[in-house]
């Protein structure tokens, strides 16, 4: 439920910023990327968003992440 008031929150014009932080190992990618089965938190997020604003809406967002000081654009392979 927290995550569904975020993303309402999102849509109502509100910065939000998501942040994973442990062990290697201990699934945080997994979480936010998820497989075939499980929904991760991207694309949770990005279908939430279009059920509140629309097919037609406009979403601007960014996902990276930050590993051994480097940044890496989670939309891209």
């Amino acid at each position: 439920a927290k995550m569904k008031e975020m993303v309402a929150r999102f849509a109502e014009g509100y910065s939000i910023a998501i942040m994973s932080y442990g062990q290697t190992g201990s699934g945080k990618t997994f979480a936010f990327e998820g497989d075939k089965e499980h929904k991760g938190i991207i694309s949770q997020t990005i279908t939430d968003l279009f059920a509140l604003k629309g097919p037609s809406a406009s979403i601007k967002c960014s996902f990276v992440q930050l590993y051994n000081e480097r940044i890496a654009d989670m939309f891209s392979p």
